[in-house]
């Protein structure tokens, strides 16, 4: 995997989203390190095909490509959870100490989503490539996003005050996601596990996870090194690969 560069990247004014802009681009695929990134998107996607809403303003939406060896690292499930560490990083240059990480890829402050990672595979040519997008509420006020989502959302602007330079931010985050490539290159996935846990929402805390028709109702302890969620239910350890957050710290989702 090369690291990001700040000279190769595309900026786009709007688009439908930009994970699909690099998924239906063989040529942009072929690019390890290309960085796509757009003011705004009409059809986002959260995770399971959610819709990611962009509220009244232009945000940030990023998404980059990423080469794979999976000789050399192959647990591709833990690369979105560990994607929130760039992204805490990023947050804190900018005064917010308090982001906490829901897994497996929301950026919380305050309990307020601030930020969303959706991670795509591919292979093309018999390269395996990872598709890593991030969508983050730089400006405006939560009063901008639907009716139905503005209790749930926070922005950098509205917290700090400030309508932080984009390319300011910019540059931050990918310095920040450089680091993390270059960490999981070097294969230092316990410090980085260490690190997450740090930073995990609800850590030590119980909380529900409905998974198909069944609710799984524990302590967090962490995740593993194959990025599933582990949380202690009486005593059994129960390692959770997908879900819906049904209960979150004493907190109705």
């Amino acid at each position: 995997m090369r690291l990001l560069s700040e000279n190769n990247i595309i900026f786009l004014g709007e688009t439908e989203s930009t994970n699909t802009y690099l998924l239906t681009s063989s040529e942009c695929l072929k690019k390890d390190g290309l960085v796509v990134i757009a003011e705004k998107q009409t059809r986002g996607r959260g995770q399971k095909n959610r819709r990611w809403e962009s509220g009244d303003n232009t945000n940030l939406f990023l998404s980059f490509v990423m080469h794979v060896n999976p000789e050399k690292f192959n647990n591709l499930t833990l690369i979105s959870p560990l994607l929130g560490l760039s992204l805490i990083k990023t947050f804190n240059q900018f005064g917010i100490n308090d982001a906490k990480i829901k897994w497996p890829n929301d950026i919380l402050v305050n309990k307020k989503k601030i930020a969303g990672i959706l991670c795509e595979s591919t292979v093309l040519d018999d390269i395996r490539i990872i598709v890593a997008g991030i969508g983050i509420n730089l400006y405006g006020k939560p009063s901008g996003f639907s009716e139905e989502i503005r209790n749930n959302v926070e922005t950098l602007e509205n917290l700090t005050g400030i309508k932080h330079e984009k390319q300011q931010f910019i540059n931050k985050l990918i310095s920040e996601l450089n680091n993390l490539i270059e960490d999981i290159k070097n294969n230092h996935i316990s410090y980085l596990i260490y690190e997450w846990e740090k930073n995990c929402h609800c850590k030590d805390k119980e909380i529900s996870i409905k998974k198909g028709d069944k609710i799984l109702t524990g302590i967090l302890e962490g995740i593993s090194q194959q990025g599933e969620l582990i949380i202690n239910c009486e005593g059994c350890m129960v390692y959770i690969d997908s879900g819906i957050w049904f209960k979150h710290c004493m907190e109705n989702a």
